[in-house]
């Protein structure tokens, strides 16, 4: 990606911006440098924030494969029945939708999801 070479993606960063866009989750990300997940959070979103806009497409697109892939491993126990999968298959497709639409997911929000639906 052309990122790559920008100064944002050196040291610690860097190597946490790669590990999540190969698909890492952020729990693993942290165990392995010693950091809360929520860092590791803060840490992609500033990352996130510092690309310039014609890379922005390109991030798009690695989300949305990304979330696909998740959707598509979770689809086969979720038509099941199982109640934590498809919990989690709507807000996957949640974020996706935001992804698609340009607007990032603010910390905290989550889509309208059933009653009986785990937090």
């Amino acid at each position: 990606m052309p990122q790559a070479e920008n100064e944002r993606l050196t040291a610690r960063n860097g190597a946490i911006w790669q590990a999540y866009l190969a698909g890492r989750t952020q729990e693993s990300i942290a165990a392995e440098h010693g950091l809360a997940q929520q860092r590791v959070s803060d840490i992609i979103a500033r990352v996130r924030q510092s690309i310039p806009e014609e890379d922005l497409a390109e991030v798009r697109r690695v989300d949305v494969e990304r979330l696909d892939a998740m959707l598509a491993g979770a689809f086969p126990l979720a038509v099941t029945g199982d109640k934590d999968t498809i919990a989690s298959m709507l807000r996957n497709l949640h974020l996706a939708a935001e992804v698609v639409r340009n607007t990032p997911t603010r910390a905290g929000t989550t889509p309208d999801l059933p009653d009986w639906a785990p937090p």
